[in-house]
């Protein structure tokens, strides 16, 4: 099969979820800042917000994307309304997920960071973590200059998982701990030896003899065992040819995606079904990473989708061209 260099898929994809048929049915302004909500439901979201905070004791200013408590401390909503957005209850079950939110929030205030403990509870509790590159434009990217690129729009950052919330210190506090190249070792070896002993869903994604490989979990680090990425799916399918490489897309901190680039069969498989899969996870999910489909082929990994106002294309490249030409 001899195709173009570029790949286009519309608004009536193949991937549809009923809340996307339902919105596009009667459509609707979408908030502009929590782009998972229309303007209506955001207003409502918002507002339940503050509601809940002042009768938790907290007054607090409320911005399109975040709160400010009196003290001034900041806030983001982006986590919070993702998950109440996918709560199956409804706006019902908004009250519930915005106190447990904040509750965890302001209970990971108060303890004590590992960087506070001493160099055991920081090497102890320290990953690698594959973040969205445009976090740290609000984190400010000097302070993390450290963090290298694993792949155009994401970046690789050190945090600390604690039982109460993910620390993403900046260079400066790490490096009063232990020197740079310690943590990052560290960092890397504690994500590595989560792909060995975290509880994971494996699904197959299916649609007209096409399919790729879904990995969910609980953890914030499913979308980081990219890092391994041979490894992993090495291990969540062990039949896997990757002598071609393998295309994958991380939407969010719990979900990794992937499909074998050889056979033919496999790769197109990536190709026509995962990119609106993975843009549907990265608008809709907790924890975003990136909203794009990349093909990873010896150690270097390279963006395959890009979104415009006009829609979404993706270009497979000459050897992905080259694989899907063997197709009859």
């Amino acid at each position: 099969m001899t195709g173009p260099s570029m790949w286009e898929w519309g608004i009536m994809g193949i991937f549809g979820r009923r809340k996307d048929i339902e919105r596009d049915a009667q459509p609707a302004a979408m908030d502009e800042s929590l782009t998972m909500f229309s303007q209506d439901e955001s207003d409502t979201f918002r507002a339940r917000v503050r509601t809940r905070l002042a009768e938790m004791g907290y007054e607090v200013e409320v911005h399109p994307d975040q709160v400010v408590t009196d003290d001034g401390s900041h806030w983001g909503l982006w986590n919070l309304a993702a998950n109440c957005h996918n709560d199956e209850a409804g706006p019902d079950g908004w009250e519930q997920t915005i106190t447990t939110h904040f509750e965890s929030l302001f209970a990971a205030k108060d303890a004590v960071s590992p960087l506070e403990a001493g160099l055991e509870a920081t090497l102890a509790s320290i990953h690698t973590r594959l973040v969205d590159a445009s976090q740290l434009r609000q984190l400010g990217e000097d302070r993390f200059s450290y963090g290298t690129e694993f792949a155009p729009g994401v970046r690789q950052l050190l945090v600390l998982d604690t039982p109460t919330t993910i620390e993403t210190p900046a260079e400066e506090h790490l490096t009063k701990v232990a020197p740079l190249a310690t943590l990052l070792d560290q960092g890397w070896r504690n994500t590595r030896a989560l792909l060995d002993s975290t509880d994971v869903d494996v699904e197959r994604i299916e649609h007209d003899d096409l399919t790729f490989t879904c990995v969910l979990g609980e953890s914030v680090f499913i979308a980081s065992m990219a890092l391994f990425l041979p490894e992993a799916v090495a291990r969540w399918q062990p039949d896997a040819d990757l002598s071609e490489g393998i295309i994958f897309s991380i939407p969010h901190r719990g979900q990794l995606n992937f499909a074998p680039a050889q056979p033919a069969q496999a790769a197109l498989g990536g190709i026509m079904l995962m990119p609106k899969f993975a843009y549907l996870g990265y608008s809709d999910g907790a924890g975003g990473v990136s909203p794009h489909t990349y093909y990873w082929r010896d150690g270097v990994v390279t963006q395959l989708t890009e979104f415009t106002d006009e829609g979404a294309n993706l270009t497979p490249g000459p050897d992905l061209e080259r694989i899907l030409g063997t197709l009859e």
